[in-house]
């Protein structure tokens, strides 16, 4: 099966489309049935350096602004870019052989320049089996097709849904309070269904910039996703924090207003948002060696969500003395909705101080999943669940016929909720 989220463009986070209003969307529809659902894949955990060490010599990234409800606090999130992950596919797969950026005819990404020591053709064997099989499937399945999703193949890891940019706004207004900042209690932070993990981004971000020993583990359907996309999005927010000279022109954050230049009262605007990343094994080593120093343990998981997968995560929260686990959009389908509830739960099972935020559209019209069954679910298994008071949020905390009406809106009321255990 395989659904066609209708976003426009190619990601919701290109920066002419960015905040201070999060973009819309249509409503999602199911686009069509084959009756031939592949079997899922196994769980896997990767070896970070391993899957870096594919990358191209440069990645090609552009920038997001994200700001927090009230629009008085800022930041950038460098992202690679959803072209340049196409031209690395193209370049790695046999499907692509003769296509023109093979030849490396004046492209603006480097995808198609050697790696960084690591072999990227299909069916190598010195890296895990799974990104490189990803690259035989063909292109429709591994997110370069009609389908935005397509079921036990590609789960839509490569582009950003607006709900991780909800996740993102709301997770900068706790970390900008003034009363406490709770983001300091956390020593965990897991994200299930990561794609380009904005969230985490952020928290990563915060944690370099506060020297805050957060750990991550990061986790998504697709292999292919996290080596692409989510790993090479965490190297880019190291670098900007650590190493900005490796950007050929690192991305900045400057205020314009013709009565205030201050970051209260003046208007944010990136300046060099698009760019390129000098990648080599010396930064590669320098970032997991400095997460390390840090106290910082990186863990990636693909693979759906099941029992397995959660014994692969909760050895390392034994001893948390606080977890936050993250999810955008990943309870819209209601035949994986039941393994999702019961793995946040086994989640927050494990730790004494723990909770989920979730962000997700009120009903996914044409798929069937939504926050009531949701709520359901999670009340059944012994939680709790709350809504997030995010009114301040374009298109969250609205019922659908306040949502209809809405100028900002596509017709879909977004919300984010909050699962801890009673």
């Amino acid at each position: 099966m395989a659904f066609n989220f209708n976003f426009s463009g190619d990601d919701i986070d290109q920066p002419e489309a960015l905040p201070p209003q999060s973009p819309s969307t249509t409503t999602r529809s199911q686009a069509h049935e084959d009756g031939n659902t592949p079997a899922e894949v196994e769980v896997e955990s990767h070896d970070p350096r391993e899957l870096l060490l594919t990358l191209p010599r440069r990645i090609a990234f552009n920038t997001s602004l994200v700001s927090t409800p009230q629009h008085d606090q800022h930041i950038l999130i460098p992202r690679r870019a959803l072209f340049d992950v196409r031209l690395q596919i193209m370049a790695e797969s046999p499907l692509f052989e003769n296509h023109p950026s093979k030849a490396g005819k004046g492209n603006k990404s480097s995808s198609s320049h050697p790696s960084n020591g690591a072999k990227t053709s299909c069916g190598t064997k010195d890296l895990p089996t799974r990104p490189m099989q990803d690259c035989a499937e063909g292109a429709h399945n591994i997110g370069l097709g009609d389908f935005d999703i397509e079921r036990n193949v590609y789960e839509g890891g490569f582009k950003s849904w607006e709900g991780a940019m909800d996740l993102a706004r709301i997770l900068l207004e706790r970390r900008s309070s003034r009363d406490v900042n709770e983001l300091t209690k956390v020593h965990e932070v897991v994200e299930l269904g990561c794609g380009t993990a904005l969230p985490s981004l952020l928290l990563l971000q915060h944690a370099l910039q506060e020297e805050l020993p957060m750990s991550f583990t990061l986790c998504d359907y697709n292999a292919s996703v996290l080596r692409l996309v989510t790993l090479p999005n965490l190297l880019l927010v190291w670098a900007l924090e650590n190493f900005p000279s490796k950007f050929l022109e690192a991305p900045k954050l400057i205020y314009t207003n013709s009565h205030a230049t201050d970051k209260i009262s003046g208007v944010p605007r990136i300046q060099d948002a698009e760019g390129d990343l000098e990648v080599s094994t010396d930064l590669i080593d320098a970032f997991l060696m400095d997460l390390s120093k840090r106290s910082m343990n990186l863990s990636i998981l693909s693979g759906p969500w099941s029992r397995t997968l959660s014994s692969h995560i909760t050895p390392a929260l034994q001893q948390s003395q606080g977890l936050l686990v993250l999810a955008a959009e990943t309870i819209y389908n209601p035949a994986s909705l039941k393994a999702f509830t019961e793995l946040l739960l086994s989640l927050l099972k494990t730790v004494a101080h723990g909770k989920g935020l979730v962000a997700a559209k009120r009903v996914y019209f044409g798929v069937g999943g939504s926050v009531d069954a949701f709520r359901e679910g999670i009340i059944e298994g012994g939680g709790i669940v709350e809504e997030v008071q995010t009114s301040r949020v374009n298109g969250c905390n609205q019922s659908l016929a306040v949502a209809r009406k809405s100028e900002d809106s596509s017709g879909v009321g977004r919300c984010l909720l909050e699962v801890h255990m009673t």
